[in-house]
């Protein structure tokens, strides 16, 4: 193990013990009483811990294949920028998360309107926390068009690094670009299991190019000695 990263490598595997236990209280919750769904807190939580292990586990790749190259290399830093990427793309998967929960994907078939409408009627009845939290229309309209404030995001990591890593550039413009594309299927399929299955797998597809490229958007800033 190279000197500094035992904790590290510690942290990714207390990180995969979590989302091992996070994983069994998610099923726990679908088996109580008449319940054939697990809770959708439950199952966001196992989920975006899986994909935190994935993003932490390609960054570690990336460094000690740096630090295989260059013995005296440290570990990249996360930028500022990169951190505001990160979290923009946190709300979509939290999101993501939350219509897969609540099969709120069933709640409208039809786009870029949804049931012949651009903003979908909702029941606020119940107080905002409840209604953005639960409401199956809701989360679905706002995992539609919160997915352009990640593309948006995206695109703009992917442009900073381009220059410096153009095959991060194009990975992180190539996941995103598809799993778009099977958001959009997967409404209008009526949510065909396969097309579902595909949009979430390029999901973590997605977090582990936009994670290399944020890698290489701090390696980029070390060369620099410093920025942002």
């Amino acid at each position: 193990i190279p000197q500094g990263y035992k904790a590290r490598l510690l942290g990714l595997l207390a990180l995969g013990g979590l989302q091992g236990l996070f994983g069994w209280l998610m099923v726990q919750s679908g088996l109580v009483g008449d319940m054939t769904d697990v809770s959708h807190f439950r199952l966001s939580l196992h989920l975006l811990t899986a994909l935190a292990l994935l993003a932490g586990l390609v960054w570690t790749a990336r460094d000690m294949r740096r630090l295989a190259r260059v013995p005296d290399a440290r570990a990249a830093p996360l930028t500022r920028a990169s951190a505001l990427v990160a979290g923009v793309l946190f709300i979509q998967l939290l999101l993501g998360a939350w219509v897969a929960g609540l099969n709120a994907g069933h709640a409208a078939y039809d786009w870029p309107l949804m049931n012949g409408r651009l903003v979908p009627d909702v029941d606020w009845s119940r107080g905002i926390v409840w209604t953005i939290t639960h409401d199956p229309f809701l989360l679905q309209f706002l995992h539609r068009w919160w997915a352009w404030i990640a593309v948006a995001a995206l695109v703009w990591l992917a442009r900073r690094v381009r220059k410096t890593d153009r095959f991060a550039s194009i990975a992180v413009h190539s996941a995103f670009g598809t799993m778009v594309l099977l958001g959009i299927a997967t409404v209008m399929s009526e949510v065909s299991l396969w097309i579902a299955a595909a949009h979430q797998l390029v999901g973590a597809l997605t977090v582990a190019a936009t994670v290399w490229a944020m890698h290489s958007d701090g390696v980029a800033r070390q060369n620099k000695g410093g920025g942002v």
